[in-house]
This record gives C-alpha cells, sequence and structure tokens, in this order.
C-alpha cells in the first residue's frame, strides 16, 4: 500500500479528479451541444468550476504551494458555490 500513500501525497491523486472535472466537463458541453435531451444550467458550470478549484486547492496544499495559491482557488471555488446557489435559488422561484 505504499505505492498508494505516494500516490495521494504526491499529488497526483489530485491531478487525476481534476483532469475527470475537465473530461466531464468536455462530456457534458458537446453532449449538449448534440442534444436537446440535456438542458443548459450555469449552476453546473458553476458547481464543476468550485470542485476542481477546491481540487487545485488541495493541490497546492500536497504540494507545499506559496498560500496565495491555496487563498486564490478557495476564492475562486466559493465564487463557483455562489453561482451555484444563486442559480438552484432562482429555480426554486426564491
Amino acid at each position: 500500500m505504499r505505492w498508494l500513500e505516494s500516490f495521494i501525497l504526491s499529488g497526483r491523486a489530485v491531478e487525476l479528479i481534476m483532469a475527470l472535472i475537465v473530461l466531464e466537463t468536455i462530456a457534458l458541453l458537446v453532449w449538449r451541444s448534440r442534444s436537446s435531451a440535456l438542458p443548459f444550467k450555469p449552476t453546473l458550470l458553476g458547481n464543476l468550476l468550485a470542485g476542481f478549484f477546491l481540487m487545485f486547492a488541495v493541490r497546492a496544499a500536497l504540494g507545499d504551494w506559496h498560500w496565495g495559491w491555496i487563498a486564490g482557488s478557495l476564492t475562486v471555488a466559493f465564487a463557483g458555490h455562489l453561482t451555484d446557489l444563486a442559480g438552484r435559488l432562482r429555480e426554486a422561484g426564491m
């Protein structure tokens, strides 16, 4: 299990998750462009943006990067969460 510890602590696991988020975003945008079955919701992009930048903050922390990278990515993640929340409140008629 040493390889798993190394995989996680090196930040490679987080990088893999970030790559999967990017692929998911591309797949959803392509699917949406080819089909009307998936309604476009800006809240979805806000949610994906928030998840990506939360993972970026974890990667920065694992890599012992400058605190500004962590703070900046958390700020962008917060903006994504606010976009998601605003869209959900709008959908609920609030």
